[in-house]
């Protein structure tokens, strides 16, 4: 979830959200299908177990998701931490 400049930081670490297969997602929690993600099975965001973690405890990268995704991601983490800035009107 981080974005790549704090994950190349000398911090070490980076932000997640890990994924469940459990079949009752809660409201905050995103959905992605497969093949996104190179993911076999349906899978949830866990939105609300958001978390900063290592970089020594990750492994490979499986894959990664859609633009879309993504951005779902973004609004449901914005919508968790209070972070939602108001759209601005396009001018007439």
């Amino acid at each position: 979830m981080s974005v790549d400049r704090f994950n190349r930081s000398r911090l070490g670490l980076i932000v997640a959200c890990p994924l469940t297969r459990s079949p009752a997602p809660k409201p905050l929690d995103v959905s992605i299908d497969p093949p996104e993600g190179n993911l076999s099975f349906r899978s949830y965001v866990l939105i609300d177990h958001v978390r900063s973690i290592s970089i020594e405890r990750l492994g490979r990268r499986i894959g990664r998701v859609t633009p879309a995704t993504a951005s779902a991601i973004d609004e449901q983490l914005q919508s968790l931490l209070g972070l939602r800035v108001p759209r601005q009107r396009r001018p007439a």
